[in-house]
C-alpha cells in the first residue's frame, strides 16, 4: 500500500538547487536507506517528507490519515517534562484516551458510587456507554501495555528507573537524542523517518534498534552512514545522485555491488558512444566535400539528433594519508592498575594493559561506561583515581576528540590547520585543504559556522599534518559520510604507527582492530583478538547458552515426579483421575512449550550467525569485483532474512499463546 506519493519535488536554497523533480512512492512494507554524500540534500528531503518544510515545487500526497514520525540528527525534548512524563505523553491519542478514562472514572466515583449508594445500576446508560467506548478503544490501542512498552524501550536506550524523574533539561545532548528516539518508537507512526538514529547509541542499543526496525509494521526511511546497520535493517537503498533519486534493491552491500556494476556499464556505454561519435565526425570531415557528401550530411543530422550520454559522475572523497615522523619504542603505552569513579560509582578498577608498536586497539562498551574518560586520562586531560600510565620512548601522540574541543571555534579553517605546520607556503596549505574537500571559499570560513562533518574534517586535517606515531581517536567516524569513512579506514589501514580508538562503528572496528578492551558494569576486560573475532566468540557463547537451555528443559522433563492417585471411592477416583490427567496434560504442554522455545531460540541464533557471516562476506573488500559471488550472497541473505523474520514471528506467536494460556 502506498502511504506517501512524492511528485516532481524540487527544492532550492537561494539559487542553489539541491533536489530536482523527485518522484517517489513510499509503501508500508519497505525499509529504505536514504544515502548520499554530506550536503546532497538527505536531511532536506527527510524534512519535506515529515512536513517540516515545504518543497520549492512539487506535491506530496498522503494516503488517508497517515501518521509520520521524524527524528532529527540532534533532537531535544521540550522543557518542562521529566523523562517519564515525556515518553508517557508521546502517543497523543493514547494520552487523550487515558485522560478521558480518568475523567469518566472520577465522575462515576464522585456522583454515582458514594458510600450511601454504591449500586452500579444508578449510573446512567449513556455514561456507561461512553466509558465502554473509550475503554475499548484504549484497550485496542494497547493502552494497558503502554507503560510496560515505554519502560522496555527506555531501558534499551540506556535509561534506568532512577532516571525517570530526571528533568529533560538536565540531560546531555546524547541522552536527549536517545529519549526523543524512544518516544518516537513507542508511538509507532505509519512512517518512521530517522536521521542518523545511531549517532548517540552504543553497539548494544544499535543492535536492539536493528531488530526493532526489521520487524516494524510500517514504512521506515533511515538516513545513516552505518554500513552494518544498513545491511541489517533496510530492504532497499535510495541514493541522492545529481539532485535525483536512484533506487537499488537490497541492503547496503547489495547496493555497493549493484552500483559498481551500473557504474561500469555506464562508463562502457559512454566510451562506446564517444568512439562512435569520433568515427562519425572523422567520416564527416573526410567526406563532406567529396563523393559521399550526402552520406556525410546524413550522418551529421544523426549526430545532431543524438542524445549524448554524460560520463558517470566522479565522487570526490577526502584524501587521507597518516604518516609517522619516526618509529618510537616497541612499548607504546603501559597502563597498570588504573581506576576511575564518578560520584562513588566505579567506571573501571585495576585496569592493566600494554600496547605495543603497530597494534590497533579498539575500546568498546555501553554509553557512559568510561571509554572516552579512559582516552582523556591517557592524553592527560583527566586525572585517574589510581594507577599508572606510562608512555614509551619516542612516543608522540595525536588525539582526536569526538567533541572537537581542540578546535578554536573563532578561528578560520585555513588558520587553524596552518597552525600545526606554519612552514607550509600559502599554495601548499590551500592545496592540502582542497584534498579535504574544502573549497577556496570554505577555507576562509570560521570554524564555529561549520557543520559537524566539516569540523571533523578540520580535526582530521590537523591530525594528519602532525605526523605522530600514536593515534588516540574518540569516535572518529561520527559525522563522516560513507566515502569519508572508507577513506579514513584505508588511511589507517596503511598507517605504520599505533592506533587506540573508541568507536561504535562495527565495520570500522572489524576491519582495523587487532585487540579489544571492553568496559562494562564497572569492570574492564582485555581481549587479545580483533573485534570480528570477539563478535564470533560472543556468538558462540550465545549458542552454547541456548544449548544449555535445551539441556535443562530435557533434564526437567526426565526428572518430573510421578503423580500418585490415592485409592478411594469409584466416583472420587474417577474425578481425581480426571484432575490428574488434566494436570499431567498441562505439565506435558508446559515442558513441550519450554522445549519449543529453546529449539526456536537456538535456531534463531544459528540463522543470525549465518546472516552475520553473509554480511561479513558481502563487506569483504576481496569480493568487491566478484559480481557472481555478490549476487549469490545477496540472494542467500534475502532468503536467510526471510527465514529469520519467520522464526521471530513463530516465537512471538508462541509467546502470545503462552501468556494467554492457550498452549
Amino acid at each position: 500500500m502506498v502511504l506517501l506519493q512524492l511528485d516532481k519535488i524540487s527544492h532550492s536554497y537561494g539559487a542553489n538547487e539541491i533536489l530536482h523533480r523527485i518522484t517517489w512512492q513510499i509503501k508500508d512494507d519497505t525499509r529504505t536507506g536514504l544515502i548520499g554524500p554530506n550536503g546532497c540534500g538527505k536531511t532536506t528531503l527527510a524534512r519535506i517528507i515529515a512536513g517540516e518544510i515545504a518543497p520549492s515545487s512539487g506535491t506530496i500526497t498522503h494516503s488517508g490519515a497517515v501518521s509520520i514520525g521524524y527524528l532529527r540528527q540532534e533532537s531535544a525534548a521540550p522543557p518542562g517534562h521529566t523523562v517519564w512524563s515525556y515518553i508517557a505523553g508521546a502517543d497523543a491519542r493514547l494520552a487523550d484516551l487515558r485522560s478521558r478514562l480518568a475523567t469518566l472514572e472520577e465522575t462515576i466515583a464522585r456522583d454515582y458510587q458514594s458510600p450511601a449508594d454504591s449500586s452500579p445500576g444508578n449510573v446512567p446508560q449513556d455514561l456507561i456507554a461512553a466509558y465502554g467506548a473509550v475503554h475499548d478503544e484504549y484497550q485496542h490501542m494497547g493502552g494497558y501495555e503502554y507503560d510496560a512498552r515505554c519502560a522496555s524501550v527506555l531501558s534499551r536506550m540506556g535509561f534506568r528507573a532512577e532516571d525517570y524523574d530526571q528533568p529533560v533539561e538536565l540531560l546531555s545532548g546524547g541522552q536527549q537524542s536517545r529519549l526523543t528516539l524512544a518516544a518516537l518508537l513507542v508511538r509507532q507512526p505509519d512512517v518512521l523517518v530517522l536521521d542518523e538514529p545511531t549517532n548517540h547509541l552504543d553497539i548494544e542499543a544499535t543492535e536492539w534498534l536493528e531488530g526493532f526496525l526489521s520487524s516494524y509494521k510500517g514504512a521506515v526511511i533511515v538516513i545513516s552512514h552505518d554500513r552494518v546497520f544498513l545491511d541489517r535493517v533496510v530492504t532497499e537503498i535510495v541514493e541522492i545522485e545529481r539532485m535525483r533519486l536512484v533506487h537499488y534493491r537490497g541492503n547496503y552491500s547489495a547496493y555497493a555491488a549493484q552500483k559498481e556494476e551500473r557504474r561500469q556499464q555506464e562508463r562502457k556505454a559512454y566510451e562506446l558512444q564517444r568512439e562512435m561519435i569520433e568515427r562519425t565526425e572523422e567520416f564527416i570531415r573526410r567526406n563532406i566535400a567529396g563523393q559521399k557528401t550526402k552520406q556525410a550530411q546524413g550522418r551529421r543530422k544523426q549526430l545532431e539528433k543524438l542524445e549524448r550520454l554524460t560520463p558517470p559522475p566522479f565522487q570526490r572523497s577526502v584524501s587521507l594519508s597518516f604518516v609517522a615522523s619516526h618509529r618510537g619504542g616497541n612499548e607504546v603505552i603501559e597502563v597498570r592498575s588504573l581506576s576511575k569513579a564518578y560520584n562513588g560509582l566505579p567506571l573501571f578498577e585495576e585496569l592493566s594493559f600494554l600496547v605495543r608498536r603497530g597494534e590497533r586497539v579498539g575500546v568498546v562498551g555501553p554509553n557512559g561506561s568510561g571509554k572516552s574518560t579512559l582516552l582523556r586520562m591517557l592524553v592527560g586531560e583527566e586525572e585517574p583515581d589510581g594507577g599508572i600510565i606510562r608512555f614509551g620512548v619516542g612516543v608522540e601522540a595525536g588525539y582526536y576528540d569526538q567533541r572537537r574541543e581542540g578546535l578554536d571555534r573563532e578561528s578560520r579553517v585555513i588558520d587553524e590547520v596552518w597552525s600545526v605546520k606554519p612552514s607550509l607556503t600559502t599554495e601548499q596549505i590551500r592545496t592540502y585543504l582542497g584534498s579535504f574537500l574544502f573549497t577556496e571559499e570554505e577555507q576562509f570560513r570560521v570554524i564555529g559556522t561549520l557543520s559537524g562533518g566539516e569540523q571533523s574534517r578540520v580535526a582530521l586535517a590537523k591530525l594528519v599534518l602532525a605526523q605522530v606515531n600514536l593515534l588516540i581517536l574518540d569516535e572518529p567516524t561520527n559525522h563522516l559520510d560513507i566515502p569519508a569513512r572508507l577513506a579514513l579506514e584505508n588511511a589507517l589501514d596503511r598507517y605504520d604507527g599505533t592506533l587506540l580508538v573508541v568507536s561504535h562503528d562495527r565495520a570500522f572496528l572489524r576491519r582495523l582492530t587487532t585487540r579489544v578492551i571492553r568496559i562494562q558494569d564497572g569492570a574492564a576486560q582485555v581481549f587479545d583478538m580483533g573485534y570480528r573475532a570477539l563478535e564470533a566468540a560472543q556468538a558462540e557463547a550465545r549458542e552454547k547458552q541456548a544449548q544449555e537451555t535445551v539441556a535443562r528443559a530435557s533434564a526437567t522433563d526426565q526428572a518430573a515426579p510421578k503423580q500418585v492417585v490415592p485409592e478411594t471411592s469409584p466416583a472420587d477416583k474417577a474425578a481425581r483421575l480426571a484432575a490428574y490427567e488434566r494436570k499431567r496434560e498441562l505439565e506435558r504442554r508446559r515442558r513441550q512449550r519450554e522445549r519449543r522455545f529453546a529449539d526456536i531460540e537456538a535456531e534463531i541464533m544459528d540463522v543470525e550467525n549465518r546472516l552475520m557471516e553473509i554480511d561479513d562476506e558481502l563487506g569483504n573488500p576481496a569480493h568487491a569485483a566478484d559480481w557472481e559471488m555478490l549476487r549469490t550472497l545477496t540472494a542467500e541473505r534475502s532468503l536467510t532474512k526471510e527465514k529469520l523474520d519467520s522464526l521471530y514471528e513463530q516465537w512471538a506467536e508462541m509467546e502470545h499463546h503462552s501468556s494467554a494460556g492457550l498452549d
